[in-house]
């Protein structure tokens, strides 16, 4: 006979699970190994394959209008109509640019379209920094690194910009504060990648050829607030791909937006100490005089 009481804790149980991880910002581990789902025992916190349940995922804005975008490539090429969001109504759009990059001396080709933007978010008061990527004929991205942290807490969550019922923006794999990217190391054992405290690796699997030639918005949420600012900064941003297919493991930097360091404010004995200085100087220029 079925056990009711059973089945129902069980029910609530999964809707408990739901409601704790899906849709929302993660918090990176900060130099310690995460202690719960989705970073248990690792510095890397992973998402799920389904938007439902996925702890990154944050639902888009609404339906602005459509597109067409190119996916496979060569003989299985086709067109596909998609949708186009707007960005979730808790960010306020403060800057954006993007850079194209393109590098045909190696196999495949190396080539696509980094977008970085900088957000406020409106229920925290907060800088948000943006990335998505689109990848060209058979290239590839594995991570996407972020560099200007090391000031600063930092979330992680994504959204789509694209969507359709025949494919959508590529969903964020996993996130973690580490420089390692895919097969470098990174993840042979739970807990194993190394910790930088300064970088944000964004894992995924952008690429043309395999029908995901555009990822998701990919966001970071500091504790940076405004008018803390940012700057655009050389070589804050870069791509890998890691060569798992049999591609060359290449590597591709660019400006991007990052934080304001943090200006330390001097200690109290520090102020006394200037004051005592200054008014050493002036007894001497009174001397002098």
């Amino acid at each position: 006979m079925l056990d009711h009481s059973r089945t129902f804790f069980f029910a609530c149980a999964s809707m408990m699970s739901v409601s704790a991880y899906a849709g929302g910002f993660v918090s990176l581990p900060n130099g310690e190994l995460g202690t719960a789902a989705p970073c248990l025992n690792s510095v890397r916190c992973n998402g799920v394959n389904n938007v439902n349940v996925d702890p990154f995922y944050i639902t888009p804005g609404a339906v602005t209008g459509t597109t067409t975008v190119t996916v496979g490539v060569g003989a299985t090429a086709s067109q596909r109509t998609v949708n186009v969001h707007a960005f979730p109504t808790q960010f306020t759009l403060l800057e954006s640019r993007q850079t194209s990059f393109s590098d045909n001396s190696v196999v495949g080709g190396f080539s696509g379209v980094f977008f970085d933007y900088v957000f406020l978010d409106n229920t925290t008061d907060t800088l948000v920094f943006g990335s998505r990527l689109q990848m060209i004929d058979l290239s590839e991205a594995n991570d996407i690194f972020r560099s200007g942290f090391a000031d600063y807490e930092t979330e992680v969550a994504w959204t789509r910009v694209y969507s359709s019922t025949s494919g959508n923006d590529l969903r964020l794999y996993s996130a973690a504060r580490s420089s390692v990217g895919l097969k470098g190391g990174a993840d042979p054992l739970p807990g194993s990648e190394a910790y930088d405290n300064d970088v944000v690796d964004l894992r995924s699997d952008v690429n043309q050829a395999e029908r995901n030639p555009f990822s998701g918005l990919y966001l970071i949420r500091t504790n940076a607030t405004e008018e803390q600012g940012y700057s655009l900064v050389d070589g804050a941003a870069w791509i890998r791909q890691a060569g798992e297919e049999g591609q060359p493991v290449l590597t591709r930097s660019f400006a991007a937006f990052a934080p304001n360091p943090v200006v330390a404010v001097p200690e109290p004995e520090t102020y006394a100490m200037l004051l005592a200085g200054l008014a050493l100087t002036g007894v001497v220029a009174r001397r002098r005089k």
